[in-house]
C-alpha cells in the first residue's frame, strides 16, 4: 500500500508519495517519491482575502448610508413656508432653489426612501457564509 506524507509550506503544500515497485523478477525497487502541488488551497486562500476586501467596501458602503440616514432623520422643517428650502445645483451651475414646505417634505420622503431601499440592498450583499 503506498504511503502518503503531507507537509505545509510557507507559499503550498505539498504531499510526497512513496511506492515500493516489484520487478518481474521478485526484485524490490527503491521507492519513487513524486510531488504534487496542491494549488487549490492557494486560490481558496486568494478568494477568502478578494472576499474579505469586497465585505470591507460594501461594509463601508452601509455605513455612509446609515450617517446619510440619520442626518436626514436630524432635519427638522419649520411650520412655515420659509423655514426650509431645498437647493439643487447641476454640473453648469444652474440652480433650482424652493421654499415650499410641500415640496421640501416629498423630497426627503422620496430621499428618506431611497435610503432606506439602498440599506436592505447594501445589506443583502453583507454575507459571510458566501
Amino acid at each position: 500500500m503506498p504511503k502518503q506524507i503531507c507537509r505545509a509550506a510557507v507559499n503550498y503544500m505539498t504531499a510526497a508519495k512513496a511506492e515500493k515497485r516489484i520487478a518481474g523478477n521478485g526484485s524490490v525497487k527503491e521507492p519513487q517519491i513524486s510531488v504534487v502541488r496542491h494549488e487549490a488551497a492557494i486560490l481558496s486562500l486568494e478568494k477568502r482575502i478578494q472576499r474579505v476586501a469586497e465585505l470591507n467596501i460594501v461594509i463601508e458602503k452601509w455605513r455612509k448610508l446609515q450617517e446619510s440616514k440619520k442626518k436626514l432623520t436630524e432635519f427638522q422643517l419649520g411650520n412655515d413656508e420659509h423655514s426650509s428650502s431645498i437647493l439643487l445645483k447641476d454640473s453648469s451651475g444652474t440652480e433650482f432653489r424652493t421654499n415650499h414646505s410641500l415640496v421640501v417634505s416629498t423630497m426627503l420622503e422620496t430621499v428618506r426612501n431611497v435610503l432606506d431601499a439602498k440599506i436592505a440592498e447594501v445589506e443583502e450583499q453583507i454575507n459571510f457564509s458566501a
